[in-house]
């Protein structure tokens, strides 16, 4: 387990899949992310690469040959190299094996760059090509923030808040083959003033997904705590938010994407898949988001 820690947070992140494991104000003695109880969702906060969602079929297109890719890829499934750290940073990389290249035949790195700041974590991708011919990919953050935060109010009493508050949000509409996949049509999403609320009847048809990249930040917060978590999307084409429909589900996600699920049916050529990331030949990428905890 590698520890980052400066006066205001102390960050744990496993090797394994590069995950965060939890942040911890100091000063507010508050845990933000989601414990990662077993019996509720086992997960913290997975890194989605190369492919978000479910792929038809669990498998895709690639040169007329059909790959296998498991539900939101598989950079959860390796032990990422650390490759520098400090007290305060580290960086991760998961390099292309015998395993992903039968699944992706692409040889890349991807590289996770974690830094604590005063008013929380800052964190980089750089996917690098290494492959002379472009590359495809999604890559995506699931990170789960616990609610209600410090004990405060309940589950519905928290809003989720999109700026700026002027857009016409669009959410994908998707269907259950039986996991989810997009119908190829977006609806649009009401808000009052940018806000929604959350409750468990928002998400009984599972995940919302956002087809609007000029949403630039979105934030969790409640008029009965004075803390709140706010994600940077402005270099994320897509946004997702996702819980379980069950009262144990004690968290939300909030989920930049690069990339989307597949449409129902057959899968597109992996080249042509709707949202991706293609990058040419030997060129490389870096994407960045961050978290500000109040």
């Amino acid at each position: 387990m590698i520890t980052l820690e400066n006066e205001q947070f102390l960050v744990e992140i496993s090797e394994k899949g590069a995950e965060l494991q939890k942040i911890f104000s100091k000063v507010q003695s508050i845990d933000y992310l989601w414990d990662g109880n077993p019996d509720v969702w086992a997960k913290h906060a997975p890194v989605l690469f190369p492919s978000i969602g479910k792929s038809n079929d669990d498998q895709y297109r690639h040169k007329d040959k059909n790959y296998e890719m498991p539900h939101h890829g598989f950079a959860g499934e390796f032990d990422f190299k650390v490759v520098a750290q400090s007290s305060e940073s580290v960086s991760l990389s998961l390099s292309d094996n015998e395993s992903t290249f039968a699944r992706f035949p692409f040889h890349f790195d991807l590289i996770l760059r974690y830094t604590l700041t005063s008013i929380g974590l800052e964190t980089t991708y750089t996917v690098k090509n290494l492959s002379d011919e472009p590359m495809s990919f999604s890559l995506g953050a699931h990170p789960a923030f616990r609610i209600p935060f410090d004990d405060a109010g309940e589950f519905e009493d928290y809003e989720v808040s999109f700026e700026p508050n002027s857009i016409d949000l669009k959410r994908f509409e998707f269907v259950m083959t039986p996991m989810p996949h997009r119908s190829g049509v977006a609806h649009s999403f009401k808000t009052v003033k940018g806000k929604v609320q959350l409750t468990r009847e928002l998400f009984k048809d599972g995940l919302i997904v956002f087809d609007n990249p000029d949403i630039t930040s979105v934030t969790l917060s409640s008029s009965k705590s004075a803390h709140s978590v706010t994600v940077d999307t402005h270099e994320f084409p897509y946004f997702c938010l996702w819980t379980q429909d069950k009262a144990a589900a004690k968290f939300v996600c909030l989920e930049p994407f690069y990339g989307i699920p597949d449409k129902a049916g057959k899968s597109a050529e992996l080249l042509e898949k709707e949202g991706n990331c293609v990058l040419a030949g030997r060129v490389e990428k870096e994407i960045k988001t961050s978290y500000l905890f109040r």
